[in-house]
């Protein structure tokens, strides 16, 4: 789940998280952001958290995600939270045109269906159930549950 940072940086940030949820798209990319540019001081570890209910576009977009942190292609992960379409859409044809137009990024409905995904987003599921995660986005530093979710500030350089 390692998405940004060094794993053996001196600080470990654990996030869940739902790029159609507003408030992670105001937290979540400042927290890419430091990994990727302090990677020895802050590894960030993504569990995906889709909120089906409120935005069912997300179960296809954390799909979308999966494939391309597998691919190498991170900062596709980073973009998502960006991409502006319908949250209630549910043809994961448009969806997968939409993340197309607007990434650049071609990927096939066979990818993002496959046993693999599914199993990789069931596992993150059951870990937020494991740590009783029912919101996002929800932030740990350093295993500590950081409800302010703005505890990796103090260890980025201004």
């Amino acid at each position: 789940h390692l998405l940004f940072g060094n794993k053996d940086a001196k600080h470990k940030l654990l996030v869940f998280s739902d790029p159609e949820c507003p408030f992670c798209r105001d937290v979540v990319p400042g927290i890419m952001k430091a990994a990727k540019e302090n990677p020895q001081q802050i590894a960030l570890y993504y569990y995906h958290l889709p909120l089906l209910r409120i935005h069912p576009v997300s179960g296809t977009l954390t799909r979308i995600m999966h494939v391309a942190q597998s691919e190498g292609k991170k900062d596709m992960v980073q973009k998502m939270y960006t991409l502006k379409i319908n949250p209630r859409e549910t043809d994961t044809k448009k969806i997968i045109a939409a993340v197309k137009k607007q990434t650049g990024y071609d990927i096939t409905e066979d990818k993002i269906k496959s046993d693999e995904v599914t199993k990789a987003l069931e596992a993150d599921a059951k870990a937020a159930g494991r740590m009783m995660v029912t919101g996002t986005p929800t932030v740990y530093v350093d295993g500590k549950w950081d409800k302010m979710r703005n505890g990796y500030k103090k260890f980025i350089k201004n």
